[in-house]
């Protein structure tokens, strides 16, 4: 977004709008209405901050030379904070207090009102066609086996559809090799439910240390995410990095309600299957409260603080409390990589014999699984999907669901989603469990470590052994996920370990001397977006609806139950808040004005003397 201001901002002001620049604009009142519109319009200005409503004519002007709605910030000396919304003349005006609200919140309010008129309208207009078809709707073809896609597979079957799956990869429960299966099968054995899974972290309270905006300019062994070879990167991928370097916190924040709301949905979900369908959570190590650590303690005072507003806390630990209460943990404080502990709501479980327990379960009710079927493209006529075109042939369905994880690039080709998942590595390695047990599995952060955050999950091996499981490490590969640097892959995996050995120095000594810590290293390649939402992305299709569900991050076993709801939803006609939040055009629409609109390439006709332009951020 461009942004100009007729007016001076404060140091904390320009902080909020970090890392897009505000043009500061002088002379700007001596203008005429149609010189003012000509110079926004020419210099492709989408929003303005001031201290006065411009006229009407100005405003429809200048809407009208851009092609979409602008958005006016007038700052007012309010008695009391908060924001007062309007809108005519093609703009979004939004009246926020001086010295009382912050600038980040009058741009929350304007993406609030452009987000859910602009992009639910076509959601809104598919999901209601769907609704008159719903009737004669009862096939569906799910692509993807993954956790999204079981999930969803399951919530279609209590509704009474028949419903096909489609998978890439080969059936996980013959134990093919896991580099040959995605994210879910693939990887360690270990998935963490909690109510910040999926966030973003361009979030100032997300990660430790400075925000993603530096991650993504260094390598893993420079204590960044790059973890391709760098001749390995295209010019798509450095694209993709700049649209994420373009997220302001401010957005992050409000992406980040977003994205907890859904995680609170999925809740409900996952405790209404655990109450119904004890049966599948057998024998797959379920445990619950989470517990997070920090190895400082500033970090772990802001850590209260957020999961106090997310509502996810339950009691605090100081580090001799922790060490009392598990005594697992007792090296960890002794050695001082615990500066205190929160008991956060949450669960675990052991994913692989989990899914396992999920498809013999939808077999048993009639489900189809394809397996070793990879997906093409999807088939389109006259604007209507009308098939998925597979290895062998075309499928065809009333409704589609897919969900290809970082695999389905080709496949979404031609969609909203097309081009806008890559790919995330987080590693994996496993020590024994001994005694005494970890019975609950933790959140850790580590300040100043290349793993600097992560999950210890209890799990069991396949001989059947007590293992605990750790999982770190975000390495952005861009849209191939086998473009993975050795070297900085060894980087991550070493700052693993040291991790685990002043945590568990004896349970550590033990795995390197049988050699099994190196035999469990794994990992997975996570679907991610610049924006770091997921996408829900709705098209019509000939008998009914197709939805694109991609691009979770780390929260694709977390919000799977809201996904399926999200997907039913739309099938049978009804909007979902997934419908909005996850539009697939959300971010770039708003924030980075691709609007998807065709436009004049000519300049405004009128002639204008350009005021003077400084830039303060």
């Amino acid at each position: 977004m461009k942004i100009a201001s007729t007016v001076s901002l404060s140091s904390g002001d320009i902080a909020e709008l970090l890392p897009t620049p505000v043009i500061y604009l002088l002379g700007f009142a001596a203008l005429d209405d149609t010189a003012a519109a000509a110079m926004l319009a020419h210099a492709d200005f989408d929003a303005l901050i001031t201290d006065r409503v411009p006229s009407g004519g100005l405003l429809r002007a200048w809407s009208q030379a851009r092609k979409r709605e602008v958005i006016v910030l007038v700052r007012q000396p309010l008695g009391r904070s908060g924001c007062f919304t309007s809108r005519t003349d093609g703009a979004i005006h939004v009246f926020f207090g001086k010295d009382r609200t912050p600038i980040g919140r009058a741009f929350e309010a304007a993406e609030r009102i452009y987000s859910r008129d602009l992009i639910a309208r076509t959601a809104a207009a598919l999901v209601a066609t769907a609704g008159r078809k719903a009737a004669a709707a009862e096939t569906v073809l799910v692509v993807g086996a993954g956790i999204v896609g079981l999930m969803t597979a399951l919530h279609l079957v209590d509704l009474g559809y028949q419903v096909e799956v489609a998978e890439a990869s080969a059936d996980p429960r013959g134990e093919p090799d896991w580099l040959s299966l995605g994210c879910t099968h693939g990887g360690a054995n270990a998935r963490m439910f909690s109510l910040t899974e999926c966030d973003n972290y361009q979030d100032r309270d997300a990660a430790p240390g400075e925000l993603l905006h530096g991650y993504l300019r260094k390598r893993v062994s420079e204590f960044g995410w790059l973890i391709g070879r760098p001749d390995g990167y295209s010019a798509e991928d450095e694209a993709w990095i700049e649209d994420s370097l373009a997220m302001p916190v401010w957005l992050a924040e409000r992406y980040n309600d977003d994205i907890f709301a859904l995680n609170h949905e999925s809740l409900v979900y996952w405790r209404e299957l655990i109450a119904e369908r004890p049966g599948l959570f057998e024998g797959v190590e379920f445990c619950e409260p989470l517990l997070r650590v920090a190895s400082t303690g500033p970090y772990h005072a802001k850590q209260v603080k957020r999961q106090k507003r997310v509502g996810s806390y339950l009691n605090e630990l100081d580090p001799a409390a922790v060490a009392a209460a598990y005594p697992s943990l007792a090296d960890g404080v002794r050695n001082s990589e615990i500066e205190g502990g929160i008991e956060v709501t949450g669960f675990t479980v052991n994913v692989h014999g989990f899914t396992r327990r999920l498809i013999d379960h939808l077999e048993e009710r009639g489900v189809r699984f394809r397996w070793e079927a990879r997906a093409r493209r999807i088939v389109n006529e006259n604007g209507l999907v009308t098939g998925i075109s597979m290895d062998g042939g075309i499928l065809r369905s009333n409704h589609y669901f897919l969900s290809p994880g970082v695999y389905g690039g080709e496949l979404l080709k031609g969609t909203a989603s097309g081009g806008k998942v890559h790919g995330v590595l987080g590693a994996w390695m496993s020590i024994p469990n001994l005694g005494p047990r970890l019975n609950h599995a933790l959140k850790i952060a580590r300040e100043g470590h290349i793993a600097c955050s992560g999950n210890i999950i209890p799990a069991r091996s396949p001989e059947g052994r007590d293992i605990l499981i750790f999982g770190s490490g975000f390495g952005y590969l861009g849209r191939d996920p086998g473009n993975i640097d050795p070297a900085e892959l060894e980087a991550l995996y070493l700052s693993m370990e040291d991790y685990l050995a002043v945590m568990f120095p004896e349970a550590f000594r033990q795995a390197l001397a049988d050699g099994s810590l190196r035999q469990s290293r794994k990992y997975c390649i996570r679907p991610w977006t610049a924006s770091s939402l997921g996408m829900f992305d709705i098209q019509p299709a000939e008998a009914g609806l197709l939805v694109v569900a991609a691009g979770h991050n780390t929260g694709g076993f977390s919000q799977s139950t809201a996904i399926a709801r999200a997907t039913t939803d739309a099938f049978q006609g009804r909007p979902h808040p997934m419908h909005i939040v996850y539009h697939p055009r959300r971010f770039e629409a708003f924030w980075l004005g691709r609007d998807g609109t065709e436009r004049d390439e000519a300049s405004p006709s009128s002639t204008f003397a350009m005021p003077m332009a400084q830039a303060v951020a």
